[in-house]
This record gives C-alpha cells, structure tokens and sequence, in this order.
C-alpha cells in the first residue's frame, strides 16, 4: 500500500507541532515546511520530511516541491502561512488538495475589524470602541472612551507584509500617545476599545458549510496582565449562550474548516463580549487533544470525505 504524503506548514512546538503529531498518528506520511531549519518541532518522530522555502520566492518553491512529491493535503497552521496559501490557493491547488477559505470568508475572518462588524450585526456584545484614523490623538480617543483601553490592529498579518502586529493594552494617556502612532499608519480598520473585566474563554469549532460537528470549550487560567497568548488553560463545560452565538457567526460565514472564537467572561456577572475570530489552528490546540478533541485530526478527515469519529464529549 503505497504511503498518503501530507504537507504541514508553520513553526513552533504548540499547534504546528500538535497537527504534525495528530496526522502522524493516522499513519500519514508528514512532511513539513516554512519553518527554520532548526524548529524544535522538526525532531518529532513524525516528520518523514523538511523543505526549505525561501520567502522571496515562496510560490516557485511551493510549486516545485508540489510537482516533486505526490501530496494529498496542504495544510497551513498559522497566519504567517494561511497568508500566502490564501493568496495562492488557485495555483496550490491544481496539485492538491489545499486548506483555504472562500475570499468572502477569509477577508471577513481574518480581519479584526470586519469580524467585530459582523458581531454586530448579529447581535452580540462588543465592547464600546473608536475607529482609529490616520487623524485620531489621544484626547479625542480619551473624549469617548475611558482608561485602560485596548488596541487592535485590523489583522495579524496584512498583504505584502509577514511582520506579526499584536493586540495593544494601555493604561494611561502617555501609553496611548507613545503607541497610538503605531496603529495610526496602519490604515483604516485599527480601534481603540474599552478594557472588559473577564477572563478569556475560547469555543473551538470544526465546522462543514457553516455547521458546526465539532466544539470544544477551554478558559485562560494564567495570562499576562498586558494582553497576548495565555500560558496556563484549563478545558470547561460548553456555555450554551457562547456555543449559540459561535454557531451564528460560523453560519453567517458558511465556514468549513477549524476556528477558534475567543470570548471574555465576566464570571461574577455572566456578562460576556466577543473578541475575535482564530480562523486557524490555535495557540492551546495541545489542551483540546489531550482533553480528547483531535481537531487535525477530524479536519483531515472532514476534507477527505471519510467519518470524523467524534464521540461528543471531552474531558473537563
């Protein structure tokens, strides 16, 4: 029987390094890409493969790699590769079977901005925010909103550049002067939006055409008190109100494939917001596989037309 070749690519011992594992333990043959050469994740057992691609000429790489080896799945696992995949997808795909959006999908997903919009319109609580402009000081944000506020870039990632633009947390006006710049050249899309008091909570979905088959629920136990990536979770019991209103924006989008919507909790009031939409494999992918919830796993079977195999529960 001959051997079914997949290729992952990303970097980095969280997700990247769950979805080699997972799709290793199928009995898939992983090769990987897009990472440096000495990615801690490239000593998994799983890892029949590594090919460098250059960044100045990603697509002629792609290409050449794509025609050499016999591929059944490309797969992307974070922004700095769903990008270029994205970009290229009608290219990619006379190989092989590659992970991509519908355009409409991706431009709304992918765009902090445009996902808080959609919230919106269906509903659900956002915080109260300012649309910053290349016009915007810190007084006249200061005249609609209080302190502490959050910055948030339109998107992670934006065309024709790789460079990563986090998520900003400010306290005082100094703050705000000093980082307000930053997000002004960005263009339209950045906010200012008032801080909510709540822990962060994440539903993590596979979904087929905008329903959901699978759902998975973990809250942040240790994050760091300027905003980023949590460094402690636990997984909890779904919250029916945060299940529905992730179903909503999944079907909004006819979504297919994996996302992370994140929420804030205030769990002495219940009171909830919505934050944003992963739409890619997330940072404590590892905590939804050890609690019995192999996403990688279901997405490459959703893709091949074979039965997920998802029990329904997980453990808490």
């Amino acid at each position: 029987m001959s051997e079914t070749n997949v290729l992952i690519l990303g970097h980095g011992t969280r997700a990247f390094l769950t979805v080699i594992r997972s799709l290793g333990r199928l009995g898939l043959n992983v090769h990987v890409a897009m990472c440096p050469a000495d990615d801690l994740a490239l000593r998994s057992k799983y890892v029949a493969a590594y090919h460098p691609i250059r960044n100045e000429n990603w697509l002629e790489d792609m290409v050449a790699l794509l025609e050499s080896r016999q591929f059944s799945f490309v797969l992307p696992c974070g922004d700095e590769s769903m990008h270029p995949v994205q970009l290229h997808r009608d290219v990619l795909s006379r190989y092989a079977v590659v992970y991509s959006y519908d355009q409409a999908t991706y431009d709304v997903a992918f765009n902090k901005h445009a996902s808080t919009q959609l919230a919106v319109r269906l509903g659900l609580p956002v915080p109260p925010q300012v649309e910053i402009s290349r016009d915007s000081t810190a007084d006249g944000i200061l005249k609609e909103l209080p302190l502490p506020l959050v910055l948030k870039p339109p998107a992670s990632i934006t065309e024709g550049d790789s460079t990563r633009r986090e998520v900003v947390r400010v306290r005082t006006r100094e703050e705000l002067e000093a980082r307000l710049g930053d997000f002004t050249r960005l263009g339209p899309g950045s906010v200012a939006q008032e801080n909510f008091i709540g822990v962060g909570v994440g539903v993590e979905v596979l979904a087929r055409e905008g329903d959901i088959l699978v759902s998975f629920q973990h809250k942040r136990v240790h994050e760091p008190v300027e905003g980023g990536g949590s460094s402690y979770r636990c997984s909890v019991h779904m919250d029916a109100d945060l299940l529905d209103a992730s179903r909503k924006l999944i079907k909004a989008l006819d979504y297919n494939g994996v996302a992370m919507i994140e929420f804030k909790l205030n769990e002495e009031t219940g009171r909830w917001i919505f934050i944003e939409i992963n739409a890619r494999f997330w940072g404590s992918l590892p905590l939804a596989v050890a609690s019995g919830v192999d996403f990688p796993a279901y997405l490459y079977r959703m893709i091949m037309g074979e039965p997920i195999g998802y029990s329904g529960k997980y453990n808490i």
